[in-house]
């Protein structure tokens, strides 16, 4: 059984242990250190093993050091007899717990317990919690260039976690990017270029055969959900762009050998004005190569499936002003008779010349089914009895969706009309300052943003 006796030795017979994992030390702390032991003594000895005529440090280091610095000739220790494996381990656990350690020595340390234990046995051993710690095994993935400036706190521990969870080789590109000055900024921004949500990806995640030697994205090491929710509890961010581009591009690739199997039409969100984006030509070539005719959003008449409106959608769509519950009601029933009539419409599609196809994202990839109809075919239809003219029931799928359209135009206006004329109020009010205090004691608004045609007040 161990001697667990404190014994006064001679600070000359005490030496550091080279294979200490702590690198580091504060003069200012072991100067501070040194004035508390002056004035209380040592209040808690420290860990020596015996090695040959010498004695070896385990644990308090930093106290040695401090009773150096008082010229002390003896210092109470408590001497145990120990494996080389396990001092390590007590070393490297005794470092962890206290909370001025040095970030990289941190990193290394917790690196060389996650070749013993599990991060969960770590986080307990340590007194952390288990993101800390997948944290700080995430960062000794950093390579070495980024490290600097960790150490010189130029980088925050956020922003390097963020960076070590891409590969190497992703790094190295952010860090030459940067041109040799840190520039947070840049990097902040190359990570969000390079991180995809993986709930809004346009695959299945737990599709395994979608590029087999990549296998699922639920179980990838670089889903952060396998990192220890290094960007927030319940977030699946992908943080390896190539393997992300491919598997949206094999994505892409199989929708359409499906549309053009089934004979449906696919249909990029592209307008005429963003025609000569090069990413959106990329993605135009790629459809025409792969057989698909091209065809832009303007060229079709589109029908979504519509969604019934609620109460909550209705409070949403009008978050900038506040409703009564008697205006919501009265909102929600003019959006239900709107949404019958587009019921009605989506429902009649097929018989109007409308076909199933395909409305896609060309950023996300991510797409809808719809129905589609060339454009030249409504016009066919249309009669030579205006359309204002004209009842709901006689109109075309397309007049109908015109008729709609104008009727929201129509109730902007009246809202914008209301607001002007509060606004009018509000500026003439200002005129004079008793219509000043007058207004600020009713305190009806407390902001007004005029912008282009529209006059909204909010308030703050």
């Amino acid at each position: 059984m161990e001697n667990q006796t404190v014994q006064h030795l001679k600070i000359g017979s005490i030496k550091t242990d080279p294979g200490q994992p702590r690198k580091t030390f504060s003069e200012q702390g072991l100067k501070e250190l040194a004035e508390s032991i002056s004035e209380f003594g040592v209040l808690q000895p420290i860990t020596v093993r015996k090695t040959g005529k010498t004695f070896t440090i385990v644990m308090g280091e930093r106290r040695y050091r401090a009773c150096k610095l008082l010229d002390l000739k003896t210092i109470p220790c408590m001497v145990r007899e120990l494996e080389k494996d396990a001092i390590l381990e007590i070393q490297i656990i005794e470092n962890l717990q206290r909370k001025d350690v040095e970030p990289v020595e941190e990193v290394e340390a917790i690196a060389m317990l996650k070749t013993k234990f599990s991060p969960e046995e770590i986080a307990t051993r340590i007194g952390r919690n288990k993101k800390f710690v997948y944290g700080r095994i995430k960062l000794s993935e950093m390579i070495e260039g980024f490290k600097h400036y960790v150490r010189s706190k130029e980088m925050t521990l956020s922003l390097a976690i963020g960076v070590a969870s891409f590969p190497a080789e992703e790094q190295q590109m952010i860090l030459e990017g940067m041109g040799g000055d840190f520039k947070e900024r840049y990097v902040q921004n190359a990570i969000n270029q390079q991180a995809f949500d993986l709930a809004k990806a346009p695959f299945a995640l737990d599709d395994k055969n979608l590029v087999p030697k990549a296998g699922a994205c639920t179980l990838c090491p670089f889903n952060s959900a396998n990192q220890g929710s290094l960007f927030g509890d319940g977030k699946q961010i992908c943080t390896k762009s190539s393997c992300y581009t491919t598997k949206k591009t094999k994505n892409l690739l199989n929708l359409i050998e499906t549309v053009k199997k089934d004979g449906r039409l696919l249909i990029p969100k592209i307008n005429k004005y963003a025609l000569d984006s090069q990413d959106n030509q990329l993605f135009l070539s790629i459809l025409g190569e792969n057989g698909l005719e091209i065809h832009l959003m303007g060229d079709m008449d589109i029908l979504n499936e519509p969604v019934m409106p609620t109460e909550q959608s209705v409070r949403d769509e009008h978050h900038w002003r506040e409703l009564t519950d008697d205006e919501v009601k009265e909102e929600l029933e003019e959006q239900m008779e709107c949404y019958s009539e587009e019921v009605e419409t989506y429902t009649n599609a097929p018989e109007n010349g409308f076909n199933k196809g395909i409305l896609i994202d060309p950023k996300t990839c991510n797409w809808e089914e719809v129905y589609l109809r060339h454009k030249e075919i409504a016009k066919m239809e249309t009669s030579a009895v205006p359309i204002e003219k004209k009842k709901m029931d006689d109109c075309t799928p397309t007049e109908k969706i015109q008729k709609m359209n104008d009727r929201e135009i129509r109730k902007k206006h009246i809202e914008n009309n209301m607001y002007f004329s509060l606004f009018y109020g509000v500026s003439q009010s200002l005129r004079c300052n008793r219509g000043v205090k007058k207004l600020r004691k009713s305190n009806i608004f407390d902001n007004f943003l005029v912008d282009q045609n529209e006059i909204l007040f909010y308030r703050v």
